[in-house]
């Protein structure tokens, strides 16, 4: 057996050493490849331009404006045209063609994010990747109590400038402590021109919905005002033949949104202010569960409680995913979430800026979940709710940029303030597990401070076109968590709670965080730079009532990078490149996994976080577009990514599992037909995107694995019909209707019932659009 273990880590080894010789060739080969061209180029050949001459893709990941190919950072960068060509309406969708991104969880409208394999479940905590809106991070149903996914990320992603994923850690210039990344969403500012757009769409499953914005300018040149809202009513795509309140039937994983947004822009020449104001609101009627296995250990709790559950997986099984046998959960759920930033911008010098960051935000959600997808309330997490989930949010960040040096140094510094409070009272929902109910309650606080600098030094007096980047920060942030839990005679349901039934822990965590990097233009349209970067997040409580003492606090974990990267962009004839490349390795310390064992105080299930260990992450991320000439666009992306467990606490249940798939690539074309003006835009366009195998959980058992799967998107777009502003474009997502499994429970080892969530089948649709004002050119 050793010897068979030594050729397999031998196997390793040369299967990764295959895979970095690529990578390491292409970075290495792409300067020589933009000074190829620049050699050849001759003064006749003018339709040779670089990627960078055409319009720069403009991110916010250093917290100025830069062009994407000038920033030493792994960022991949989504923009509001190809958000409506994939019909991209959330962050599950944006993962399949985004490297290293991941959105999976037991649930279908909470995506838990993952970045580089860093992410997973974590009720109690904190993310491991926040969204940001406008620099702002987004609250969370971790602060919600519940799985930790993006609390609202439906109903987000209409009239922006991008979405951008900064991958690896960014903990020295953004808000909260991000060690797998962050995702930062950028809303569409106002402009001093009139005019706007609207747009309806039709589709399968009966959907409905509607686009429209209108810019206004108010005072030339200074003061501006923008209205943008969207929304969707569309059918659900699995059928529950009843619930106690539908008895007739209910349509599961439907949509039901509506948001809207409004920008104040006022600029006064040294002064500007932009005031942004959010609203969203969802109802819906509850995602699916699809029942896929039963304990087949006759003694197993759910087979002596629910003698006829096993035969259930039979009857699921003849109805396939898209329909599922009665309930016992009253199906559905709600989101209210509305926000408010306040971004002021004084220029002090022609060198230096103030810049502050002031948001509020108020959400109010609720859920019912069947866990076990059946009519017998084996594991019913919220089979209702009386009171709702609360989250307020304040936050406050305030920064000086500038540069010194006579141009040499770019800095920015600043500080940072959030705030959510208590609420008064106790969330209140049911909680139902193996046919035994218990009432649950929950309340919450949190508050970070951080100070950070960072700075950009030019290095040419040693070598001409290197850089130094240099960043820190400490943060400090404090949790409370409080939990109450009765059974239905009142009495407390926690052995360590007091005599009000309420269990609360609170805890300080700080730490410092760092950014080292060296950054070299090779030319005007090839950077080089390697970096290292340092990330913590906070640690968190496990409440449940039958969490035993020892398990109901865990601490911080750290993660430390290396990343060497490549980003170019080079031309000859009429084809433009652009290719940007990354290789990193990081040092994952004080893990906080999910842990699924039987409880020792009450013999049930139980999941909670603990810190599990030490891990080593390897990985490649390569996206490239090329253009060749003014008709046919090109797209691809691979990752890899090599999860590998180097140490484990004693005490955590073993096996761990990585749970990103290894691989993932897509590849697209869009090409735009060669028509007369008065005819119109005519283009077509088709993507594939795959994925490997992957785990909807981090540890062995039925259904716990998730196969390989590709998903091919089509589009066509008709804009300028007949030389008016109308458009007419049409998307089919999933054209092939795959079956494939985003998350899911399958806990059949632990609570004897394993159900997977599955993703959406193929969807179709229609929309037809008309611009006005300076958006009709």
């Amino acid at each position: 057996m050793k010897n068979l273990h030594g050729e397999r880590n031998k196997v390793t080894a040369i299967r990764k050493a295959q895979l970095l010789m690529f990578p390491l060739g292409a970075m290495l080969l792409l300067p020589e490849v933009a000074f190829a061209a620049q050699a050849d180029e001759k003064p006749a050949s003018n339709n040779s331009q670089s990627a960078q001459d055409s319009d720069p893709i403009i991110v916010t990941a250093r917290r100025r404006e830069e062009s994407l190919q000038d920033v030493p950072i792994a960022i991949s960068v989504t923009s509001q045209e190809e958000i409506t060509t994939k019909n991209i309406q959330s962050v599950t969708d944006l993962q399949a063609s985004t490297p290293s991104l991941s959105a999976t969880g037991p649930y279908r409208n909470t995506p838990i994010v993952s970045i580089r394999g860093q992410g997973g479940f974590t009720p109690g905590g904190i993310p491991s990747v926040i969204l940001y809106i406008n620099e702002v991070p987004l609250a969370t149903s971790a602060q919600a109590g519940s799985p930790g996914g993006a609390l609202g990320a439906d109903g987000l992603f209409f009239d922006l400038q991008n979405v951008q994923v900064l991958k690896g850690p960014q903990g020295t210039l953004f808000g909260r402590n991000t060690t797998g990344g962050a995702i930062l969403i950028q809303s569409r500012r106002p402009e001093y021109d009139f005019g706007g757009h609207i747009t309806a769409t039709v589709g399968n499953y009966g959907n409905r919905e509607f686009d429209a914005a209108v810019n206004l300018p108010i005072v030339d040149d200074q003061i501006a005002f923008r209205l943008a809202a969207n929304g969707q009513q569309r059918d659900g795509f699995t059928i529950s033949q009843g619930t106690p309140s539908n008895p007739n039937g209910l349509d599961l994983d439907d949509s039901n949104h509506f948001s809207m947004r409004g920008s104040l822009l006022a600029n006064f020449g040294n002064f500007e202010n932009l005031l942004v104001a959010d609203y969203v609101k969802v109802d819906h009627n509850g995602v699916s569960s699809i029942l896929k296995g039963v304990s087949p250990i006759p003694q197993h709790p759910v087979n002596l409680f629910f003698p006829g559950a096993a035969a259930l997986v039979q009857a699921q099984n003849a109805l396939g995913i898209r329909e599922q046998g009665r309930l016992s959960a009253d199906m559905g759920g709600f989101l209210r979430r509305w926000s408010i930033t306040n971004t002021t911008t004084v220029d002090l010098s022609d060198t230096i800026v103030l810049k502050n960051i002031a948001a509020f935000s108020k959400a109010k959600y609720a859920q019912t979940i069947d866990g076990d997808g059946t009519i017998f309330p084996i594991f019913d997490p919220i089979q209702s709710q009386a009171i709702p989930y609360r989250t307020r949010q304040f936050s406050n960040e305030i920064q000086l940029q500038g540069e010194s040096l006579d141009g040499d140094l770019n800095w920015v510094t600043g500080f940072f303030y959030l705030k959510q409070p208590e609420e008064d009272n106790f969330t209140e929902h049911t909680n139902v597990i193996f046919g035994r109910p218990r009432t649950v309650g929950f309340k919450q606080f949190e508050s970070s401070k951080a100070v950070y600098a960072q700075g950009d030094l030019g290095l040419d007096s040693l070598i001409e076109n290197l850089s130094l980047t240099l960043g820190a920060r400490y943060t400090w942030e404090t949790i409370g968590r409080s939990a109450r839990e009765t059974r239905p005679t009142g009495a407390c349901f926690s052995p360590f709670a007091g005599t009000d039934c309420i269990l609360s822990k609170s805890g300080s965590f700080k730490a410092p965080t760092w950014t080292i990097g060296l950054n070299y233009k090779a030319t005007d349209d090839t950077l080089l730079y390697v970096v290292s970067r340092r990330g913590f997040r906070s640690g968190g409580f496990n409440l449940d009532g039958d969490t035993p003492l020892i398990d109901q606090v865990y601490d911080t974990e750290t993660v430390t990078d290396l990343e060497f990267g490549a980003k170019t962009g080079f031309g000859f004839g009429d084809v433009n490149v652009t290719a940007n490349l990354a290789l990193y390795r990081q040092w994952y310390k004080d893990i906080q996994l999910q842990q699924t064992t039987t409880s020792s105080i009450t013999g049930g299930p139980l999941t909670v976080i603990k810190n599990a260990g030490e891990a080593v992450i390897d990985g490649i991320e390569f996206e490239t577009t090329v253009q060749i000439g003014q008709s046919l666009t090109l797209r691809g992306h691979f990752n890899f990514i090599d999860f590998d467990y180097t140490r484990f606490d004693t005490g955590v249940v073993l096996p761990i599992l990585p749970t990103a798939p290894r691989y993932k690539f897509g590849l697209g074309a869009q090409y735009k037909l060669p028509l007369p003006e008065t005819v119109g835009e005519f283009s077509i366009s088709a993507s594939y995107d795959w994925q490997d195998d992957s785990r909807v959980v981090p540890f062995a058992g039925p259904f716990t694995a998730n196969e390989d799967y590709g998903k091919l998107t089509l589009g066509a777009n008709w804009r300028n019909i007949g030389g008016k502003p109308v458009d007419l474009s049409f998307f089919m997502t999933n054209a092939t209707n795959k079956e494939y499994v985003l998350g899911g429970l399958p806990l059949v080892n632990q609570l004897g019932v394993a159900t997977l969530t599955y993703g959406a089948p193929r969807m179709w649709g229609l929309r037809l659009g008309f611009r006005f004002g300076a958006d009709a050119n």
